[in-house]
């Protein structure tokens, strides 16, 4: 699998790309669409949702403003 990998990696002219890169890209993509992050750390097989916010989470730096403004708009008298 990994010289596999390694040529077409090659011939599609990513010089660089492992095969784990595709790991993080999916959960890049996950996060970025609002997959719920306990959904993500099921689907990625990782002990718990700590590992997988440790990981990830840096990747979404509007992450902080968003609960804000949820928070916001949770306490907002209707």
């Amino acid at each position: 699998m990994t010289h596999a990998w390694q040529n077409a990696v090659r011939r599609a002219g990513l010089p660089g790309f492992r095969f784990h890169d595709l790991r993080h890209c999916y959960a890049s993509l996950m996060l970025q669409a609002n997959v719920n992050p306990k959904v993500l750390q099921q689907a990625l097989g990782q002990s718990s949702i700590g590992v997988t916010s440790d990981v990830y989470a840096h990747l979404l730096p509007g992450m902080s403003q968003q609960a804000a403004l949820a928070i916001e708009t949770a306490l907002k008298p209707k």
